[in-house]
């Protein structure tokens, strides 16, 4: 029965013999614990696994140890395999939880069985703590999760899900990942049916500015990483994908362009435009600049690559099927920055692109795509529709 489903959390650590204690003391301090606690020190060099060993006694807590460092998404495999509960919980060695984490998790799971995403806290150090809107905006009503998941990793890393559920996906996969192992993870999740469910509390402490796993990893790469793999095995998934393959392609590529920007242009096929093309890049154009690149994705469009008077550079994404721009972008730093959205098939992408300065423009896009208004363009107070 789910009300008597046991939780087991696990703690991956390299080196964070300076913060664990404050991850497992957290964990002593639950209103409901956790039947198990597995730490696995993935190869530390300091004394990571002593501290892990000296909460023997207060916590039902296993250590284990690999000799050399495999990577975090190993490590937690290594963990997961060594639980005998039927829940899982994740914890960073970094991280800590409120008092109530572990409870208020299980009480979501028992609500909405799936993947759950606890709400996060920013750690700053001292008493600097700040809500994460990021996560908190996502998933929203009306719009398919594993859309969304594809433009943005919305899951936090301390999430719960069944062991059974990690299984039947597959796990965390044995080839060494870079960065977003648990993306990669939730992206089959998702696709294979699980829905992504969030509690009201913030219960989740996520430390930021400190050393971690993933200091220093370029996450635009690594993001690249996991949605190149998602597009090679996307032919030969279940789930969701087999349902609708065209329009997962479709959200992936676009996903893939936000982060590469005109670089996506050396991916795609380099074109002479015919007659029509060029007339309706023309059009498009007007007088704001001159053509300097296209490319055709055979599941996105046309892509025009244009510089402007003042030497930046504009991309746009144009339809195959009716004249008009589907995207206008500013690229900064080969970055694109969206300035127009006109195609209501990916308005979901609209806020990945284009990082939000203040909250209260974040709630408009995200109450425009929960309700299906027009977008409001929040830079030049044009509508779209």
């Amino acid at each position: 029965m789910l009300e008597q489903a046991t939780v087991g959390v696990v703690i991956p650590a390299c080196n964070m013999a300076d913060c664990l204690d404050r991850a497992l003391c957290s964990l002593a301090m639950q209103t409901q614990p956790a039947e198990e606690v597995v730490v696995v020190d993935d190869g530390s060099q300091d004394a990571t696994y002593a501290v892990a060993h000296r909460w023997r006694g207060v916590l039902p807590i296993k250590v284990i140890r690999h000799e050399h460092r495999c990577g975090i998404g190993a490590a937690r495999a290594t963990g997961i395999a060594a639980l005998n509960t039927e829940l899982v919980a994740q914890l960073d060695a970094d991280d800590f939880v409120t008092p109530g984490h572990l409870a208020t998790l299980r009480r979501t799971y028992l609500e909405r069985p799936g993947l759950i995403s606890p709400r996060p806290l920013h750690w700053y150090g001292g008493l600097k703590l700040s809500v994460d809107r990021t996560h908190d905006a996502r998933p929203l009503p009306g719009v398919g999760h594993l859309d969304q998941l594809l433009m943005r990793n919305y899951v936090l890393v301390g999430a719960l899900y069944s062991r059974r559920l990690y299984e039947d996906v597959g796990g965390y996969r044995d080839r060494n990942i870079t960065y977003a192992e648990d993306w990669d993870l939730w992206l089959r999740m998702v696709n294979a049916g699980a829905q992504v469910a969030k509690p009201v509390e913030h219960t989740y402490v996520y430390r930021t500015g400190f050393p971690s796993y993933s200091n220093g990893l370029n996450w635009d790469v690594a993001d690249i990483e996991v949605l190149d793999r998602f597009l090679a095995e996307i032919e030969s998934l279940g789930g969701a994908v087999r349902d609708d393959t065209a329009r997962y392609l479709r959200v992936a590529k676009f996903a893939l362009l936000g982060r590469m920007g005109k670089g996506y242009l050396t991916r795609a096929a380099s074109v002479t435009l015919d007659f029509a093309a060029a007339a309706m890049a023309e059009a498009c154009l007007g007088n704001a600049g001159s053509l300097t690149a296209a490319a055709q994705d055979p599941d996105l469009g046309l892509l025009l690559l244009t510089r402007n008077p003042d030497n930046t550079e504009n991309l746009l994404l144009l339809s195959f099927d009716q004249p008009g721009v589907l995207i206008r972008a500013r690229v900064q730093d080969d970055r694109m920055k969206v300035v127009e959205v006109s195609d209501n098939s990916l308005q979901v992408s609209y806020p990945v692109l284009q990082p939000v300065a203040a909250d209260e423009k974040f709630d408009a896009v995200s109450r425009s795509i929960a309700t299906g208004r027009p977008w409001e363009n929040l830079f030049d107070g044009r509508t779209l529709s």
